[in-house]
């Protein structure tokens, strides 16, 4: 028709993004203990303190935008550890041998927990900054 439009191929196109970079911006993200030392055992190389201290406050800013979600983020990654650990019993359990104590299930579950709310904020916050998610939520008081 003479009048129709193409239509627009609104597809992301990202052209560059350093694994480095991206898995010191994970590392941080995360929010582990030893950031550097963690950066360093995974093969990156070593920063200055004023590096550091930059990769910290930025990384403070990119999960700070995630604050109004934190509590989605939190069930979900309850809900998805309680479903791993559980799965991984299942798994290392044979036929008619009975559970492990209840106090394995709760550590293998916060590990798992700690590991799903540890993704999913470094995944959020990369896709807001790279601009595939933008922040749709309004901020209450």
């Amino acid at each position: 028709m003479f009048f129709n439009k193409k239509k627009q191929n609104k597809k992301p196109h990202i052209t560059a993004l350093s694994a480095k970079a991206q898995m010191r911006k994970i590392i941080y993200d995360s929010g582990c203990k030893f950031p550097e030392e963690v950066a360093i055992m995974m093969g990156l190389g070593t920063v200055s303190d004023d590096v550091a201290e930059m990769e910290t406050e930025a990384s403070d800013r990119r999960v700070q935008r995630l604050d109004p979600i934190l509590s989605i983020i939190e069930t979900s990654a309850m809900v998805a550890a309680q479903v791993s650990a559980m799965s991984f019993v299942r798994s290392e359990i044979e036929d008619g041998e009975t559970l492990p104590a209840e106090e394995v299930i709760v550590a293998l579950t916060q590990m798992f927990k700690i590991v799903s709310i540890a993704s999913a904020i470094s995944c959020m916050s990369t896709l807001i900054d790279l601009g595939l998610v933008t922040e749709g939520y309004e901020y209450g008081e």
